[in-house]
């Protein structure tokens, strides 16, 4: 990376770093992820790895996420061990700075907050210097990065204190490092950082595993000297051992991994042909194009994009597609209760680089780009990305899981009326129609109330589901300004 490259890289992570900051959420993300801070908890407080149940208990976590391991008789958290060393980083901090882990929530969810946005510039970082590797400069790769964080759901997931951003970040360095090898495998440190971030992605979700063979692949594409051979084995053979020990510490097995309830479950694959995948390519609330909007940029460059970098593209669809097309065809595929189509948001970023030289082209075509017709396309579809960011505002703004309890207020009322209404729109849309709702000046104009209409729904059920949403569109998502 050049010398001239270093302040728009400056720039870009001052300017992410910042508005992340303003916006970080004033609550905490419940659900799974509580489990996996549970442990990370006990890492800290008691310098163990068993769940303490009287935690648990005072903290409300889900028991579904801890198996009991028969052979010690203690709870661990089924999710990954990554997950669990992720959460203990800002946890460690409130205990040397605050000595206390159970006081002042906001405390709590202060320091999680600085750990994601750290979390989140390293991925800005090698989001970048991707882009860099396949031709981006300046100004235009800039655009790239904010818009694949700011109009996509991927900046909910920076905010989230989940640890969807632990996919995003170490997918990236991951993928870097693979990149850098293959185009030169004299640089044998990023074979092993590439294999380090592989690893530390499996301890975080199962499903990664589906990365393994494909990087396997290629890097056997072209004949290698034995050594090297050996080198990958070895490499094999400790992930290998470091999981079956995993298995067997936390679960009592080296066979069990701890989903074995929701695999069952998950592995039913009874979905109408093609449907999920139409699904998840087009649906208003799950398809990627909508939640991923440069993707839509993407397809117009695709072809020139593979006959520069055939090797390189293969290689990112390898790494997506299996997920991609596995994951389709199982019941849990949206990942639910959470935004978007999260099980697929770590490579999303990588198949939409073909849309960099949307904005190189853009910015090097200049005054000639009102003369053509397939820029003038191009320019719509920027115009969507700017639509899409608002969205993200409109998501961003509210408390986690909001479209779940509109639903839940539903339940026993109109349900499939509301399902309906949910599943046309983007979420961040539908969020807006909540807004515009709930303002008596404007409630003529609203959607719902159309829907309402259509569907006869009665005015005190109209009233109160005006009341309800109204309690949670108006509180604004962020530390500082919404804070109480």
């Amino acid at each position: 990376m050049g010398k001239q490259e270093w302040p728009w890289l400056a720039f870009l992570l001052l300017f992410v770093g910042t508005v992340n900051f303003i916006t970080m959420p004033n609550e905490i993300y419940t659900g799974d992820p509580l489990v996996a801070r549970q442990e990370s908890i006990s890492m800290v407080e008691d310098q163990a790895l068993p769940v303490n149940l009287n935690r648990v208990r005072e903290g409300k976590v889900a028991p579904t996420g801890l198996v009991l391991n028969p052979r010690d008789g203690k709870y661990y958290s089924k999710f990954g061990l990554t997950n669990s060393l992720f959460f203990a980083v800002p946890i460690a901090w409130q205990k040397i700075l605050h000595s206390d882990l159970h006081g002042n929530e906001l405390i709590s969810v202060f320091w999680i907050n600085i750990w994601q946005i750290l979390m989140a510039l390293v991925f800005v970082f090698y989001l970048w210097r991707i882009g860099g590797l396949f031709g981006g400069r300046g100004l235009p790769l800039a655009i790239f990065v904010l818009a694949g964080v700011y109009s996509t759901f991927v900046w909910n997931y920076l905010r989230a204190q989940n640890t969807e951003i632990l996919g995003l970040v170490l997918f990236h360095i991951f993928l870097f490092e693979a990149l850098v090898f293959l185009r030169n495998t004299k640089k044998k440190t990023s074979l092993y950082v590439a294999w380090l971030a592989l690893s530390l992605l499996v301890f975080t979700r199962l499903s990664y595993l589906f990365l393994v063979p494909a990087f396997l692949c290629f890097l056997m594409w072209e004949k290698r000297e034995k050594q090297f051979y050996l080198v990958l084995a070895s490499l094999c053979a400790v992930l290998a051992l470091l999981l079956a020990w995993n298995n067997f510490f936390k679960f009592g097995s080296i066979f069990k991994t701890g989903y074995e309830g929701a695999l069952s479950e998950n592995l039913k694959f009874d979905d109408p042909p093609l449907w999920s995948y139409y699904q998840a390519i087009f649906s208003p609330r799950w398809g990627i194009l909508i939640q991923f909007p440069l993707l839509i940029l993407a397809i117009f460059h695709v072809k020139d994009f593979f006959k520069k970098f055939p090797r390189d593209s293969l290689f990112i669809l390898a790494l997506s597609l299996p997920t991609f097309l596995i994951l389709c065809k199982s019941p849990g595929w949206r990942g639910e209760f959470c935004y978007g189509p999260r099980y697929f948001l770590f490579f999303l970023p990588a198949l939409s680089l073909p849309s960099l030289w949307s904005f190189q082209g853009l910015a090097r075509e200049g005054r000639q780009v009102t003369r053509s017709p397939f820029y003038l396309v191009q320019i719509g579809v920027l115009l969507f990305l700017l639509q899409s960011v608002f969205w993200q505002i409109a998501v961003i703004r509210r408390p986690f899981y909001t479209d779940y309890m509109v639903m839940e207020f539903f339940s026993g009322r109109s349900p499939s009326l509301f399902q309906q209404h949910l599943e046309s729109r983007p979420l961040g849309a539908f969020l807006m129609d909540l807004e515009e709702a709930s303002d008596p000046a404007q409630r003529a104009s609203a959607s719902l109330n159309k829907v309402f209409a259509r569907n006869q729904v009665p005015t005190e059920v109209h009233d109160k589901f005006l009341d309800y949403t109204r309690s949670y569109i108006e509180k604004t998502n962020f530390y500082f300004f919404g804070a109480e």
